[in-house]
């Protein structure tokens, strides 16, 4: 297995959330090479490993740079990345992985539906063609695709993409036991006897350290206290359920009462034209 720990930040500058993943990773797994890549160390491998590409890698912008970073990263280097928000509370020894790439468990998106695989924590070895696919495949897609609905990233350099991708090919990969490794969708989600966790945008509640707009991030916000109150698991699914319920709810009270209403003005107005 590659002893090899990486981390993408826009800088050197870590959040206080932040440093936490990265000492977490550090203090577990102290053998290990770590090595937190920038902006500027993502240009200079580009430059320097696949010259082709630093034309369309300076167009990057934001998770588009994140995720296509990390994909070139473990195909040179190996070893496992983890996103700056995630946590363990092992030694990756522990995980007893095979020599082959390892995907992240996702949420699934609604109910009995498979979570399939997302990239926040990914294992593999070096040179791994799988890596300079996604990275083509990507770059393809963020010319094409327009920006203008809630799965654009997803799409282009994220799960969607990625799932895309596995279908072409056979490459040798997993998906790590989400019993072992939990995306977390609502911050209640009980991470206690996990390996490691994600605490991605959706589950923190500071509006500062989450990559989710406002509006969106209050619903969300809403739907996790109601899980909570009704004890519903908090990374059941991505589809605010719970929210969505009690909204059909209102919609079909508000629906029942307008129909009996109606049928009592109905039968009175009847009544005083039969009476006259």
């Amino acid at each position: 297995m590659m002893k090899k720990i990486h981390q993408l930040s826009k800088t050197s500058e870590l959040k206080d959330f932040e440093i936490e993943s990265q000492d977490l990773l550090k203090k577990h797994n102290p053998i290990y090479k770590y090595k937190l890549w920038t902006d500027d160390d993502l240009e200079i491998l580009v430059k320097e490993n696949h010259p082709e590409l630093h034309r369309e890698w300076e167009g990057l912008k934001g998770i588009h740079k994140a995720d296509l970073g990390r994909y070139l990263v473990l195909f040179l280097e190996g070893g496992f990345y983890c996103d700056t928000d995630f946590y363990v509370s092992q030694p990756f020894e522990n995980l007893k992985l095979e020599e082959k790439i390892y995907m992240a468990p996702s949420t699934p998106d609604f109910l009995f539906m498979n979570g399939g695989m997302t990239n926040y924590f990914i294992y593999a070895p070096p040179k791994e063609q799988f890596f300079l696919d996604l990275i083509d495949e990507s770059l393809k897609r963020i010319k094409t695709y327009k920006n203008n609905n809630p799965g654009y990233i997803s799409s282009t350099s994220g799960k969607i993409m990625i799932e895309s991708v596995l279908k072409t090919k056979k490459y040798r990969y997993d998906v790590f036991d989400s019993k072992q490794i939990i995306n977390k969708y609502c911050s209640q989600t009980p991470t206690q006897n996990s390996f490691g966790y994600h605490d991605g945008g959706t589950s923190r509640d500071k509006k500062t350290d989450s990559w989710v707009n406002g509006s969106v991030l209050k619903l969300m916000q809403l739907e996790c206290n109601m899980r909570d109150k009704l004890y519903v698991r908090g990374n059941l699914c991505q589809i605010p359920i719970v929210f969505i319920f009690f909204v059909l709810l209102f919609i079909g009270i508000i629906i029942y009462f307008s129909i009996k209403y109606y049928r009592i003005y109905k039968s009175k107005k009847d009544t005083n034209l039969t009476m006259n």
